[in-house]
C-alpha cells in the first residue's frame, strides 16, 4: 500500500515538474523562476528583473513599430508627399497674389 502511494506521488511530481519545465512562454518561465527562488528563500533583485522586462517590452514595441512602418511606407510616403505638394502649391499661389493676401497667406 505504501509503495502505491509513493509511486503515485512520484508520478504526480514528475508530471508537475515536466509541465513547469516546458513553459509555453517567456513570461511563464520568468514567473516560475521567481516563485521557485522565493520558495527557496533566495534573494531576488526585483528591480533588475523589472528593468530587464521593461527593456524587453520596449524592444518588442520598437520591432512592432518598425514592422508597421515598413509595411505601410508607401501609404505614409504618399501622405507626406501630398502634404508637401499642398504646402508648395499654397506658397506658389500666395506668391502670385502680390499686395493682396487672403486668410491662407497671412
Amino acid at each position: 500500500m505504501n509503495i502505491k502511494k509513493i509511486f503515485a506521488v512520484l508520478i504526480l511530481f514528475i508530471l508537475l515538474a515536466t509541465s513547469f519545465a516546458r513553459a509555453d512562454s517567456y513570461t511563464n518561465s520568468i514567473a516560475s523562476h521567481i516563485i521557485t527562488q522565493k520558495i527557496q528563500n533566495n534573494d531576488i533583485n526585483y528591480s533588475a528583473v523589472g528593468n530587464a522586462e521593461f527593456k524587453r517590452k520596449i524592444h518588442q514595441l520598437n520591432l512592432g513599430l518598425l514592422t508597421i512602418l515598413f509595411n505601410n511606407k508607401s501609404k505614409l510616403l504618399d501622405g507626406i508627399s501630398t502634404q508637401m505638394r499642398s504646402k508648395v502649391d499654397q506658397s506658389y499661389k500666395c506668391s502670385l497674389q502680390g499686395d493682396y493676401r487672403n486668410k491662407y497667406c497671412s
